[in-house]
C-alpha cells in the first residue's frame, strides 16, 4: 500500500516538474494575449446625408443634407479690401471664396479660402522663388441670427496655424451681414491679428448673393459646378443631444471637432500612441450634396463642411474616364482619432462596398487611451 503511494506521488512531483521545466526552463513561451476589439459596418448615402458614429457607443445615426431657402451657408465669391497699416497700403484679393459652414442652429464657421495675401514681416508666409504667397485659409465662428433679409453674423476670434512661416499663427474674426435672399449684398468686416502684433488688419469683404450665372469650385482634387446662392445644410435637429465622433459621406470622412494620423504600419497589435503634434485637424472644405440638377447644366449642390484629408486616406478613389466611373482602393493602414474630449482610438478599415446608393465601410476599433 506504501508502494503505491510513494509510486503515486512521484508521478505528480515529475509531472509538477516537467511542467514547471516547460515555462521557465527553455521550453515554449507562452503567447501574448490578444487584443480584443470591436467592428462595425457604417452604412451611408452618397450625397444627401451625413452618417455619425460614436466610438464609446458603437452606434451609428444618420444626419439629412437638404436645400435651405434663405440660408446662411454656401459659397460665396466677392473682393476683400484691406484697410492700410500704419500709414501703408495693403493690397487685398479680388475673387476670394467664402465658405459659410452651419455648425448648429444658431452659429456658423466662416473660412476665407486660398488667401494669397502678403503682409511684408508680419503674415509669416514666405513668398516662392517666382514672388508669389503660397495659398492658404483662415477660419472663424460667428454667432448667425436671421434679421428680415439678412443673417447678422456676430464673430468669435478663432487662432489659425499657418505653417511654412516664421509666424505660425493668425487670429481671425468676422462680423457683418450675409443677405438671406437672391441678389442681395453681402458685407464682412474681417479682423485677422498675424501672430502677436497687438492690432489687427482689417479689411472689408463685399460679394452679392447672386444665381445668374454657374461657377466652378475644386473640391478633393475634383472641378464640379455650383450656382452662387443655393445653399445645403446638414439638418441641425438631427445633431441635437447626440453623441457622436467621425462621420461618413461616401468617400467623405469627417471629425467632431477632433485630429487624426495615419500609421505607416498595418499591424493591429503594434500601434503605439505618438505625441499629439503628429494628429491632423478637419480642414473646410466642400461635398456634394445634390445632384439632382445635373442635367442639363452640370450643375450640383454643394455643403460646406469640414473634412479630414487624413482620415479619408482610408480609400483612394481613381477616376476611369469610363463606366463605373471610380475605382476604388482600400488602405488598410492603422488610424489613430484623437477625439474632442482627448480619448485616442484606433481603427482599421478591412471592407469598402459600393453599389447603386449605398456605402458601406467596415472597420474594427479599439481605445487606446
Amino acid at each position: 500500500m506504501k508502494k503505491r503511494i510513494f509510486w503515486a506521488g512521484g508521478l505528480v512531483m515529475g509531472g509538477l516538474l516537467l511542467w514547471g521545466c516547460k515555462t521557465t526552463c527553455g521550453g515554449d513561451e507562452p503567447e501574448p494575449p490578444v487584443e480584443t476589439w470591436k467592428e462595425v459596418t457604417v452604412e451611408a448615402t452618397d450625397y444627401g446625408s451625413w452618417t455619425c458614429f460614436s466610438f464609446q457607443s458603437g452606434e451609428s445615426f444618420v444626419v439629412p443634407i437638404g436645400e435651405v431657402k434663405e440660408g446662411v451657408a454656401g459659397i460665396y465669391t466677392g473682393k476683400l479690401a484691406l484697410a492700410p497699416s500704419m500709414g501703408v497700403p495693403l493690397d487685398g484679393q479680388d475673387n476670394l471664396t467664402v465658405l459659410v459652414n452651419r455648425v448648429s442652429a444658431d452659429s456658423v464657421e466662416v473660412t476665407l479660402k486660398d488667401l494669397t495675401l502678403a503682409m511684408p514681416n508680419t503674415s509669416g508666409k514666405p513668398a516662392k522663388a517666382d514672388g508669389k504667397i503660397e495659398p492658404y485659409s483662415l477660419t472663424a465662428k460667428a454667432k448667425a441670427t436671421k434679421n428680415g433679409d439678412k443673417w447678422m453674423l456676430e464673430g468669435t476670434a478663432v487662432e489659425n496655424t499657418v505653417t511654412g512661416g516664421e509666424v505660425p499663427f493668425y487670429k481671425l474674426k468676422v462680423d457683418g451681414f450675409i443677405g438671406a435672399t437672391l441678389n442681395s449684398d453681402i458685407k464682412l468686416t474681417c479682423e485677422i491679428p498675424p501672430g502677436k502684433m497687438p492690432f489687427p488688419i482689417t479689411g472689408t469683404y463685399t460679394a452679392r448673393n447672386e444665381e445668374r450665372e454657374i461657377k466652378e469650385i475644386t473640391f478633393n482634387g475634383q472641378t464640379g459646378k455650383y450656382v452662387p446662392g443655393s445653399t445645403f445644410e446638414a439638418d441641425p435637429a438631427a445633431l441635437e443631444g447626440r453623441t457622436w465622433d467621425i462621420a461618413f459621406h461616401k468617400y467623405d470622412v469627417r471629425t467632431n471637432g477632433g485630429s487624426v494620423m495615419r500609421l505607416e504600419s498595418t499591424d493591429w497589435n503594434g500601434a503605439v500612441l505618438p505625441s499629439a503634434e503628429e494628429f491632423v485637424p478637419d480642414a473646410r472644405g466642400v461635398v456634394i450634396a445634390s445632384m439632382k440638377d445635373m442635367l442639363p447644366d452640370g450643375k450640383m449642390g454643394f455643403q460646406c463642411t469640414p473634412l479630414n484629408e487624413v482620415l479619408a486616406s482610408f480609400l483612394t478613389v481613381t477616376p476611369t474616364g469610363t463606366m463605373p466611373p471610380f475605382k476604388y482602393e482600400l488602405n488598410k493602414n492603422i488610424f489613430l482619432v484623437r477625439t474632442a474630449t482627448d480619448k485616442v482610438w484606433k481603427m482599421q478599415f478591412s471592407e469598402y462596398t459600393y453599389g447603386g446608393k449605398a456605402l458601406n465601410a467596415k472597420f474594427r476599433y479599439r481605445e487606446l487611451k
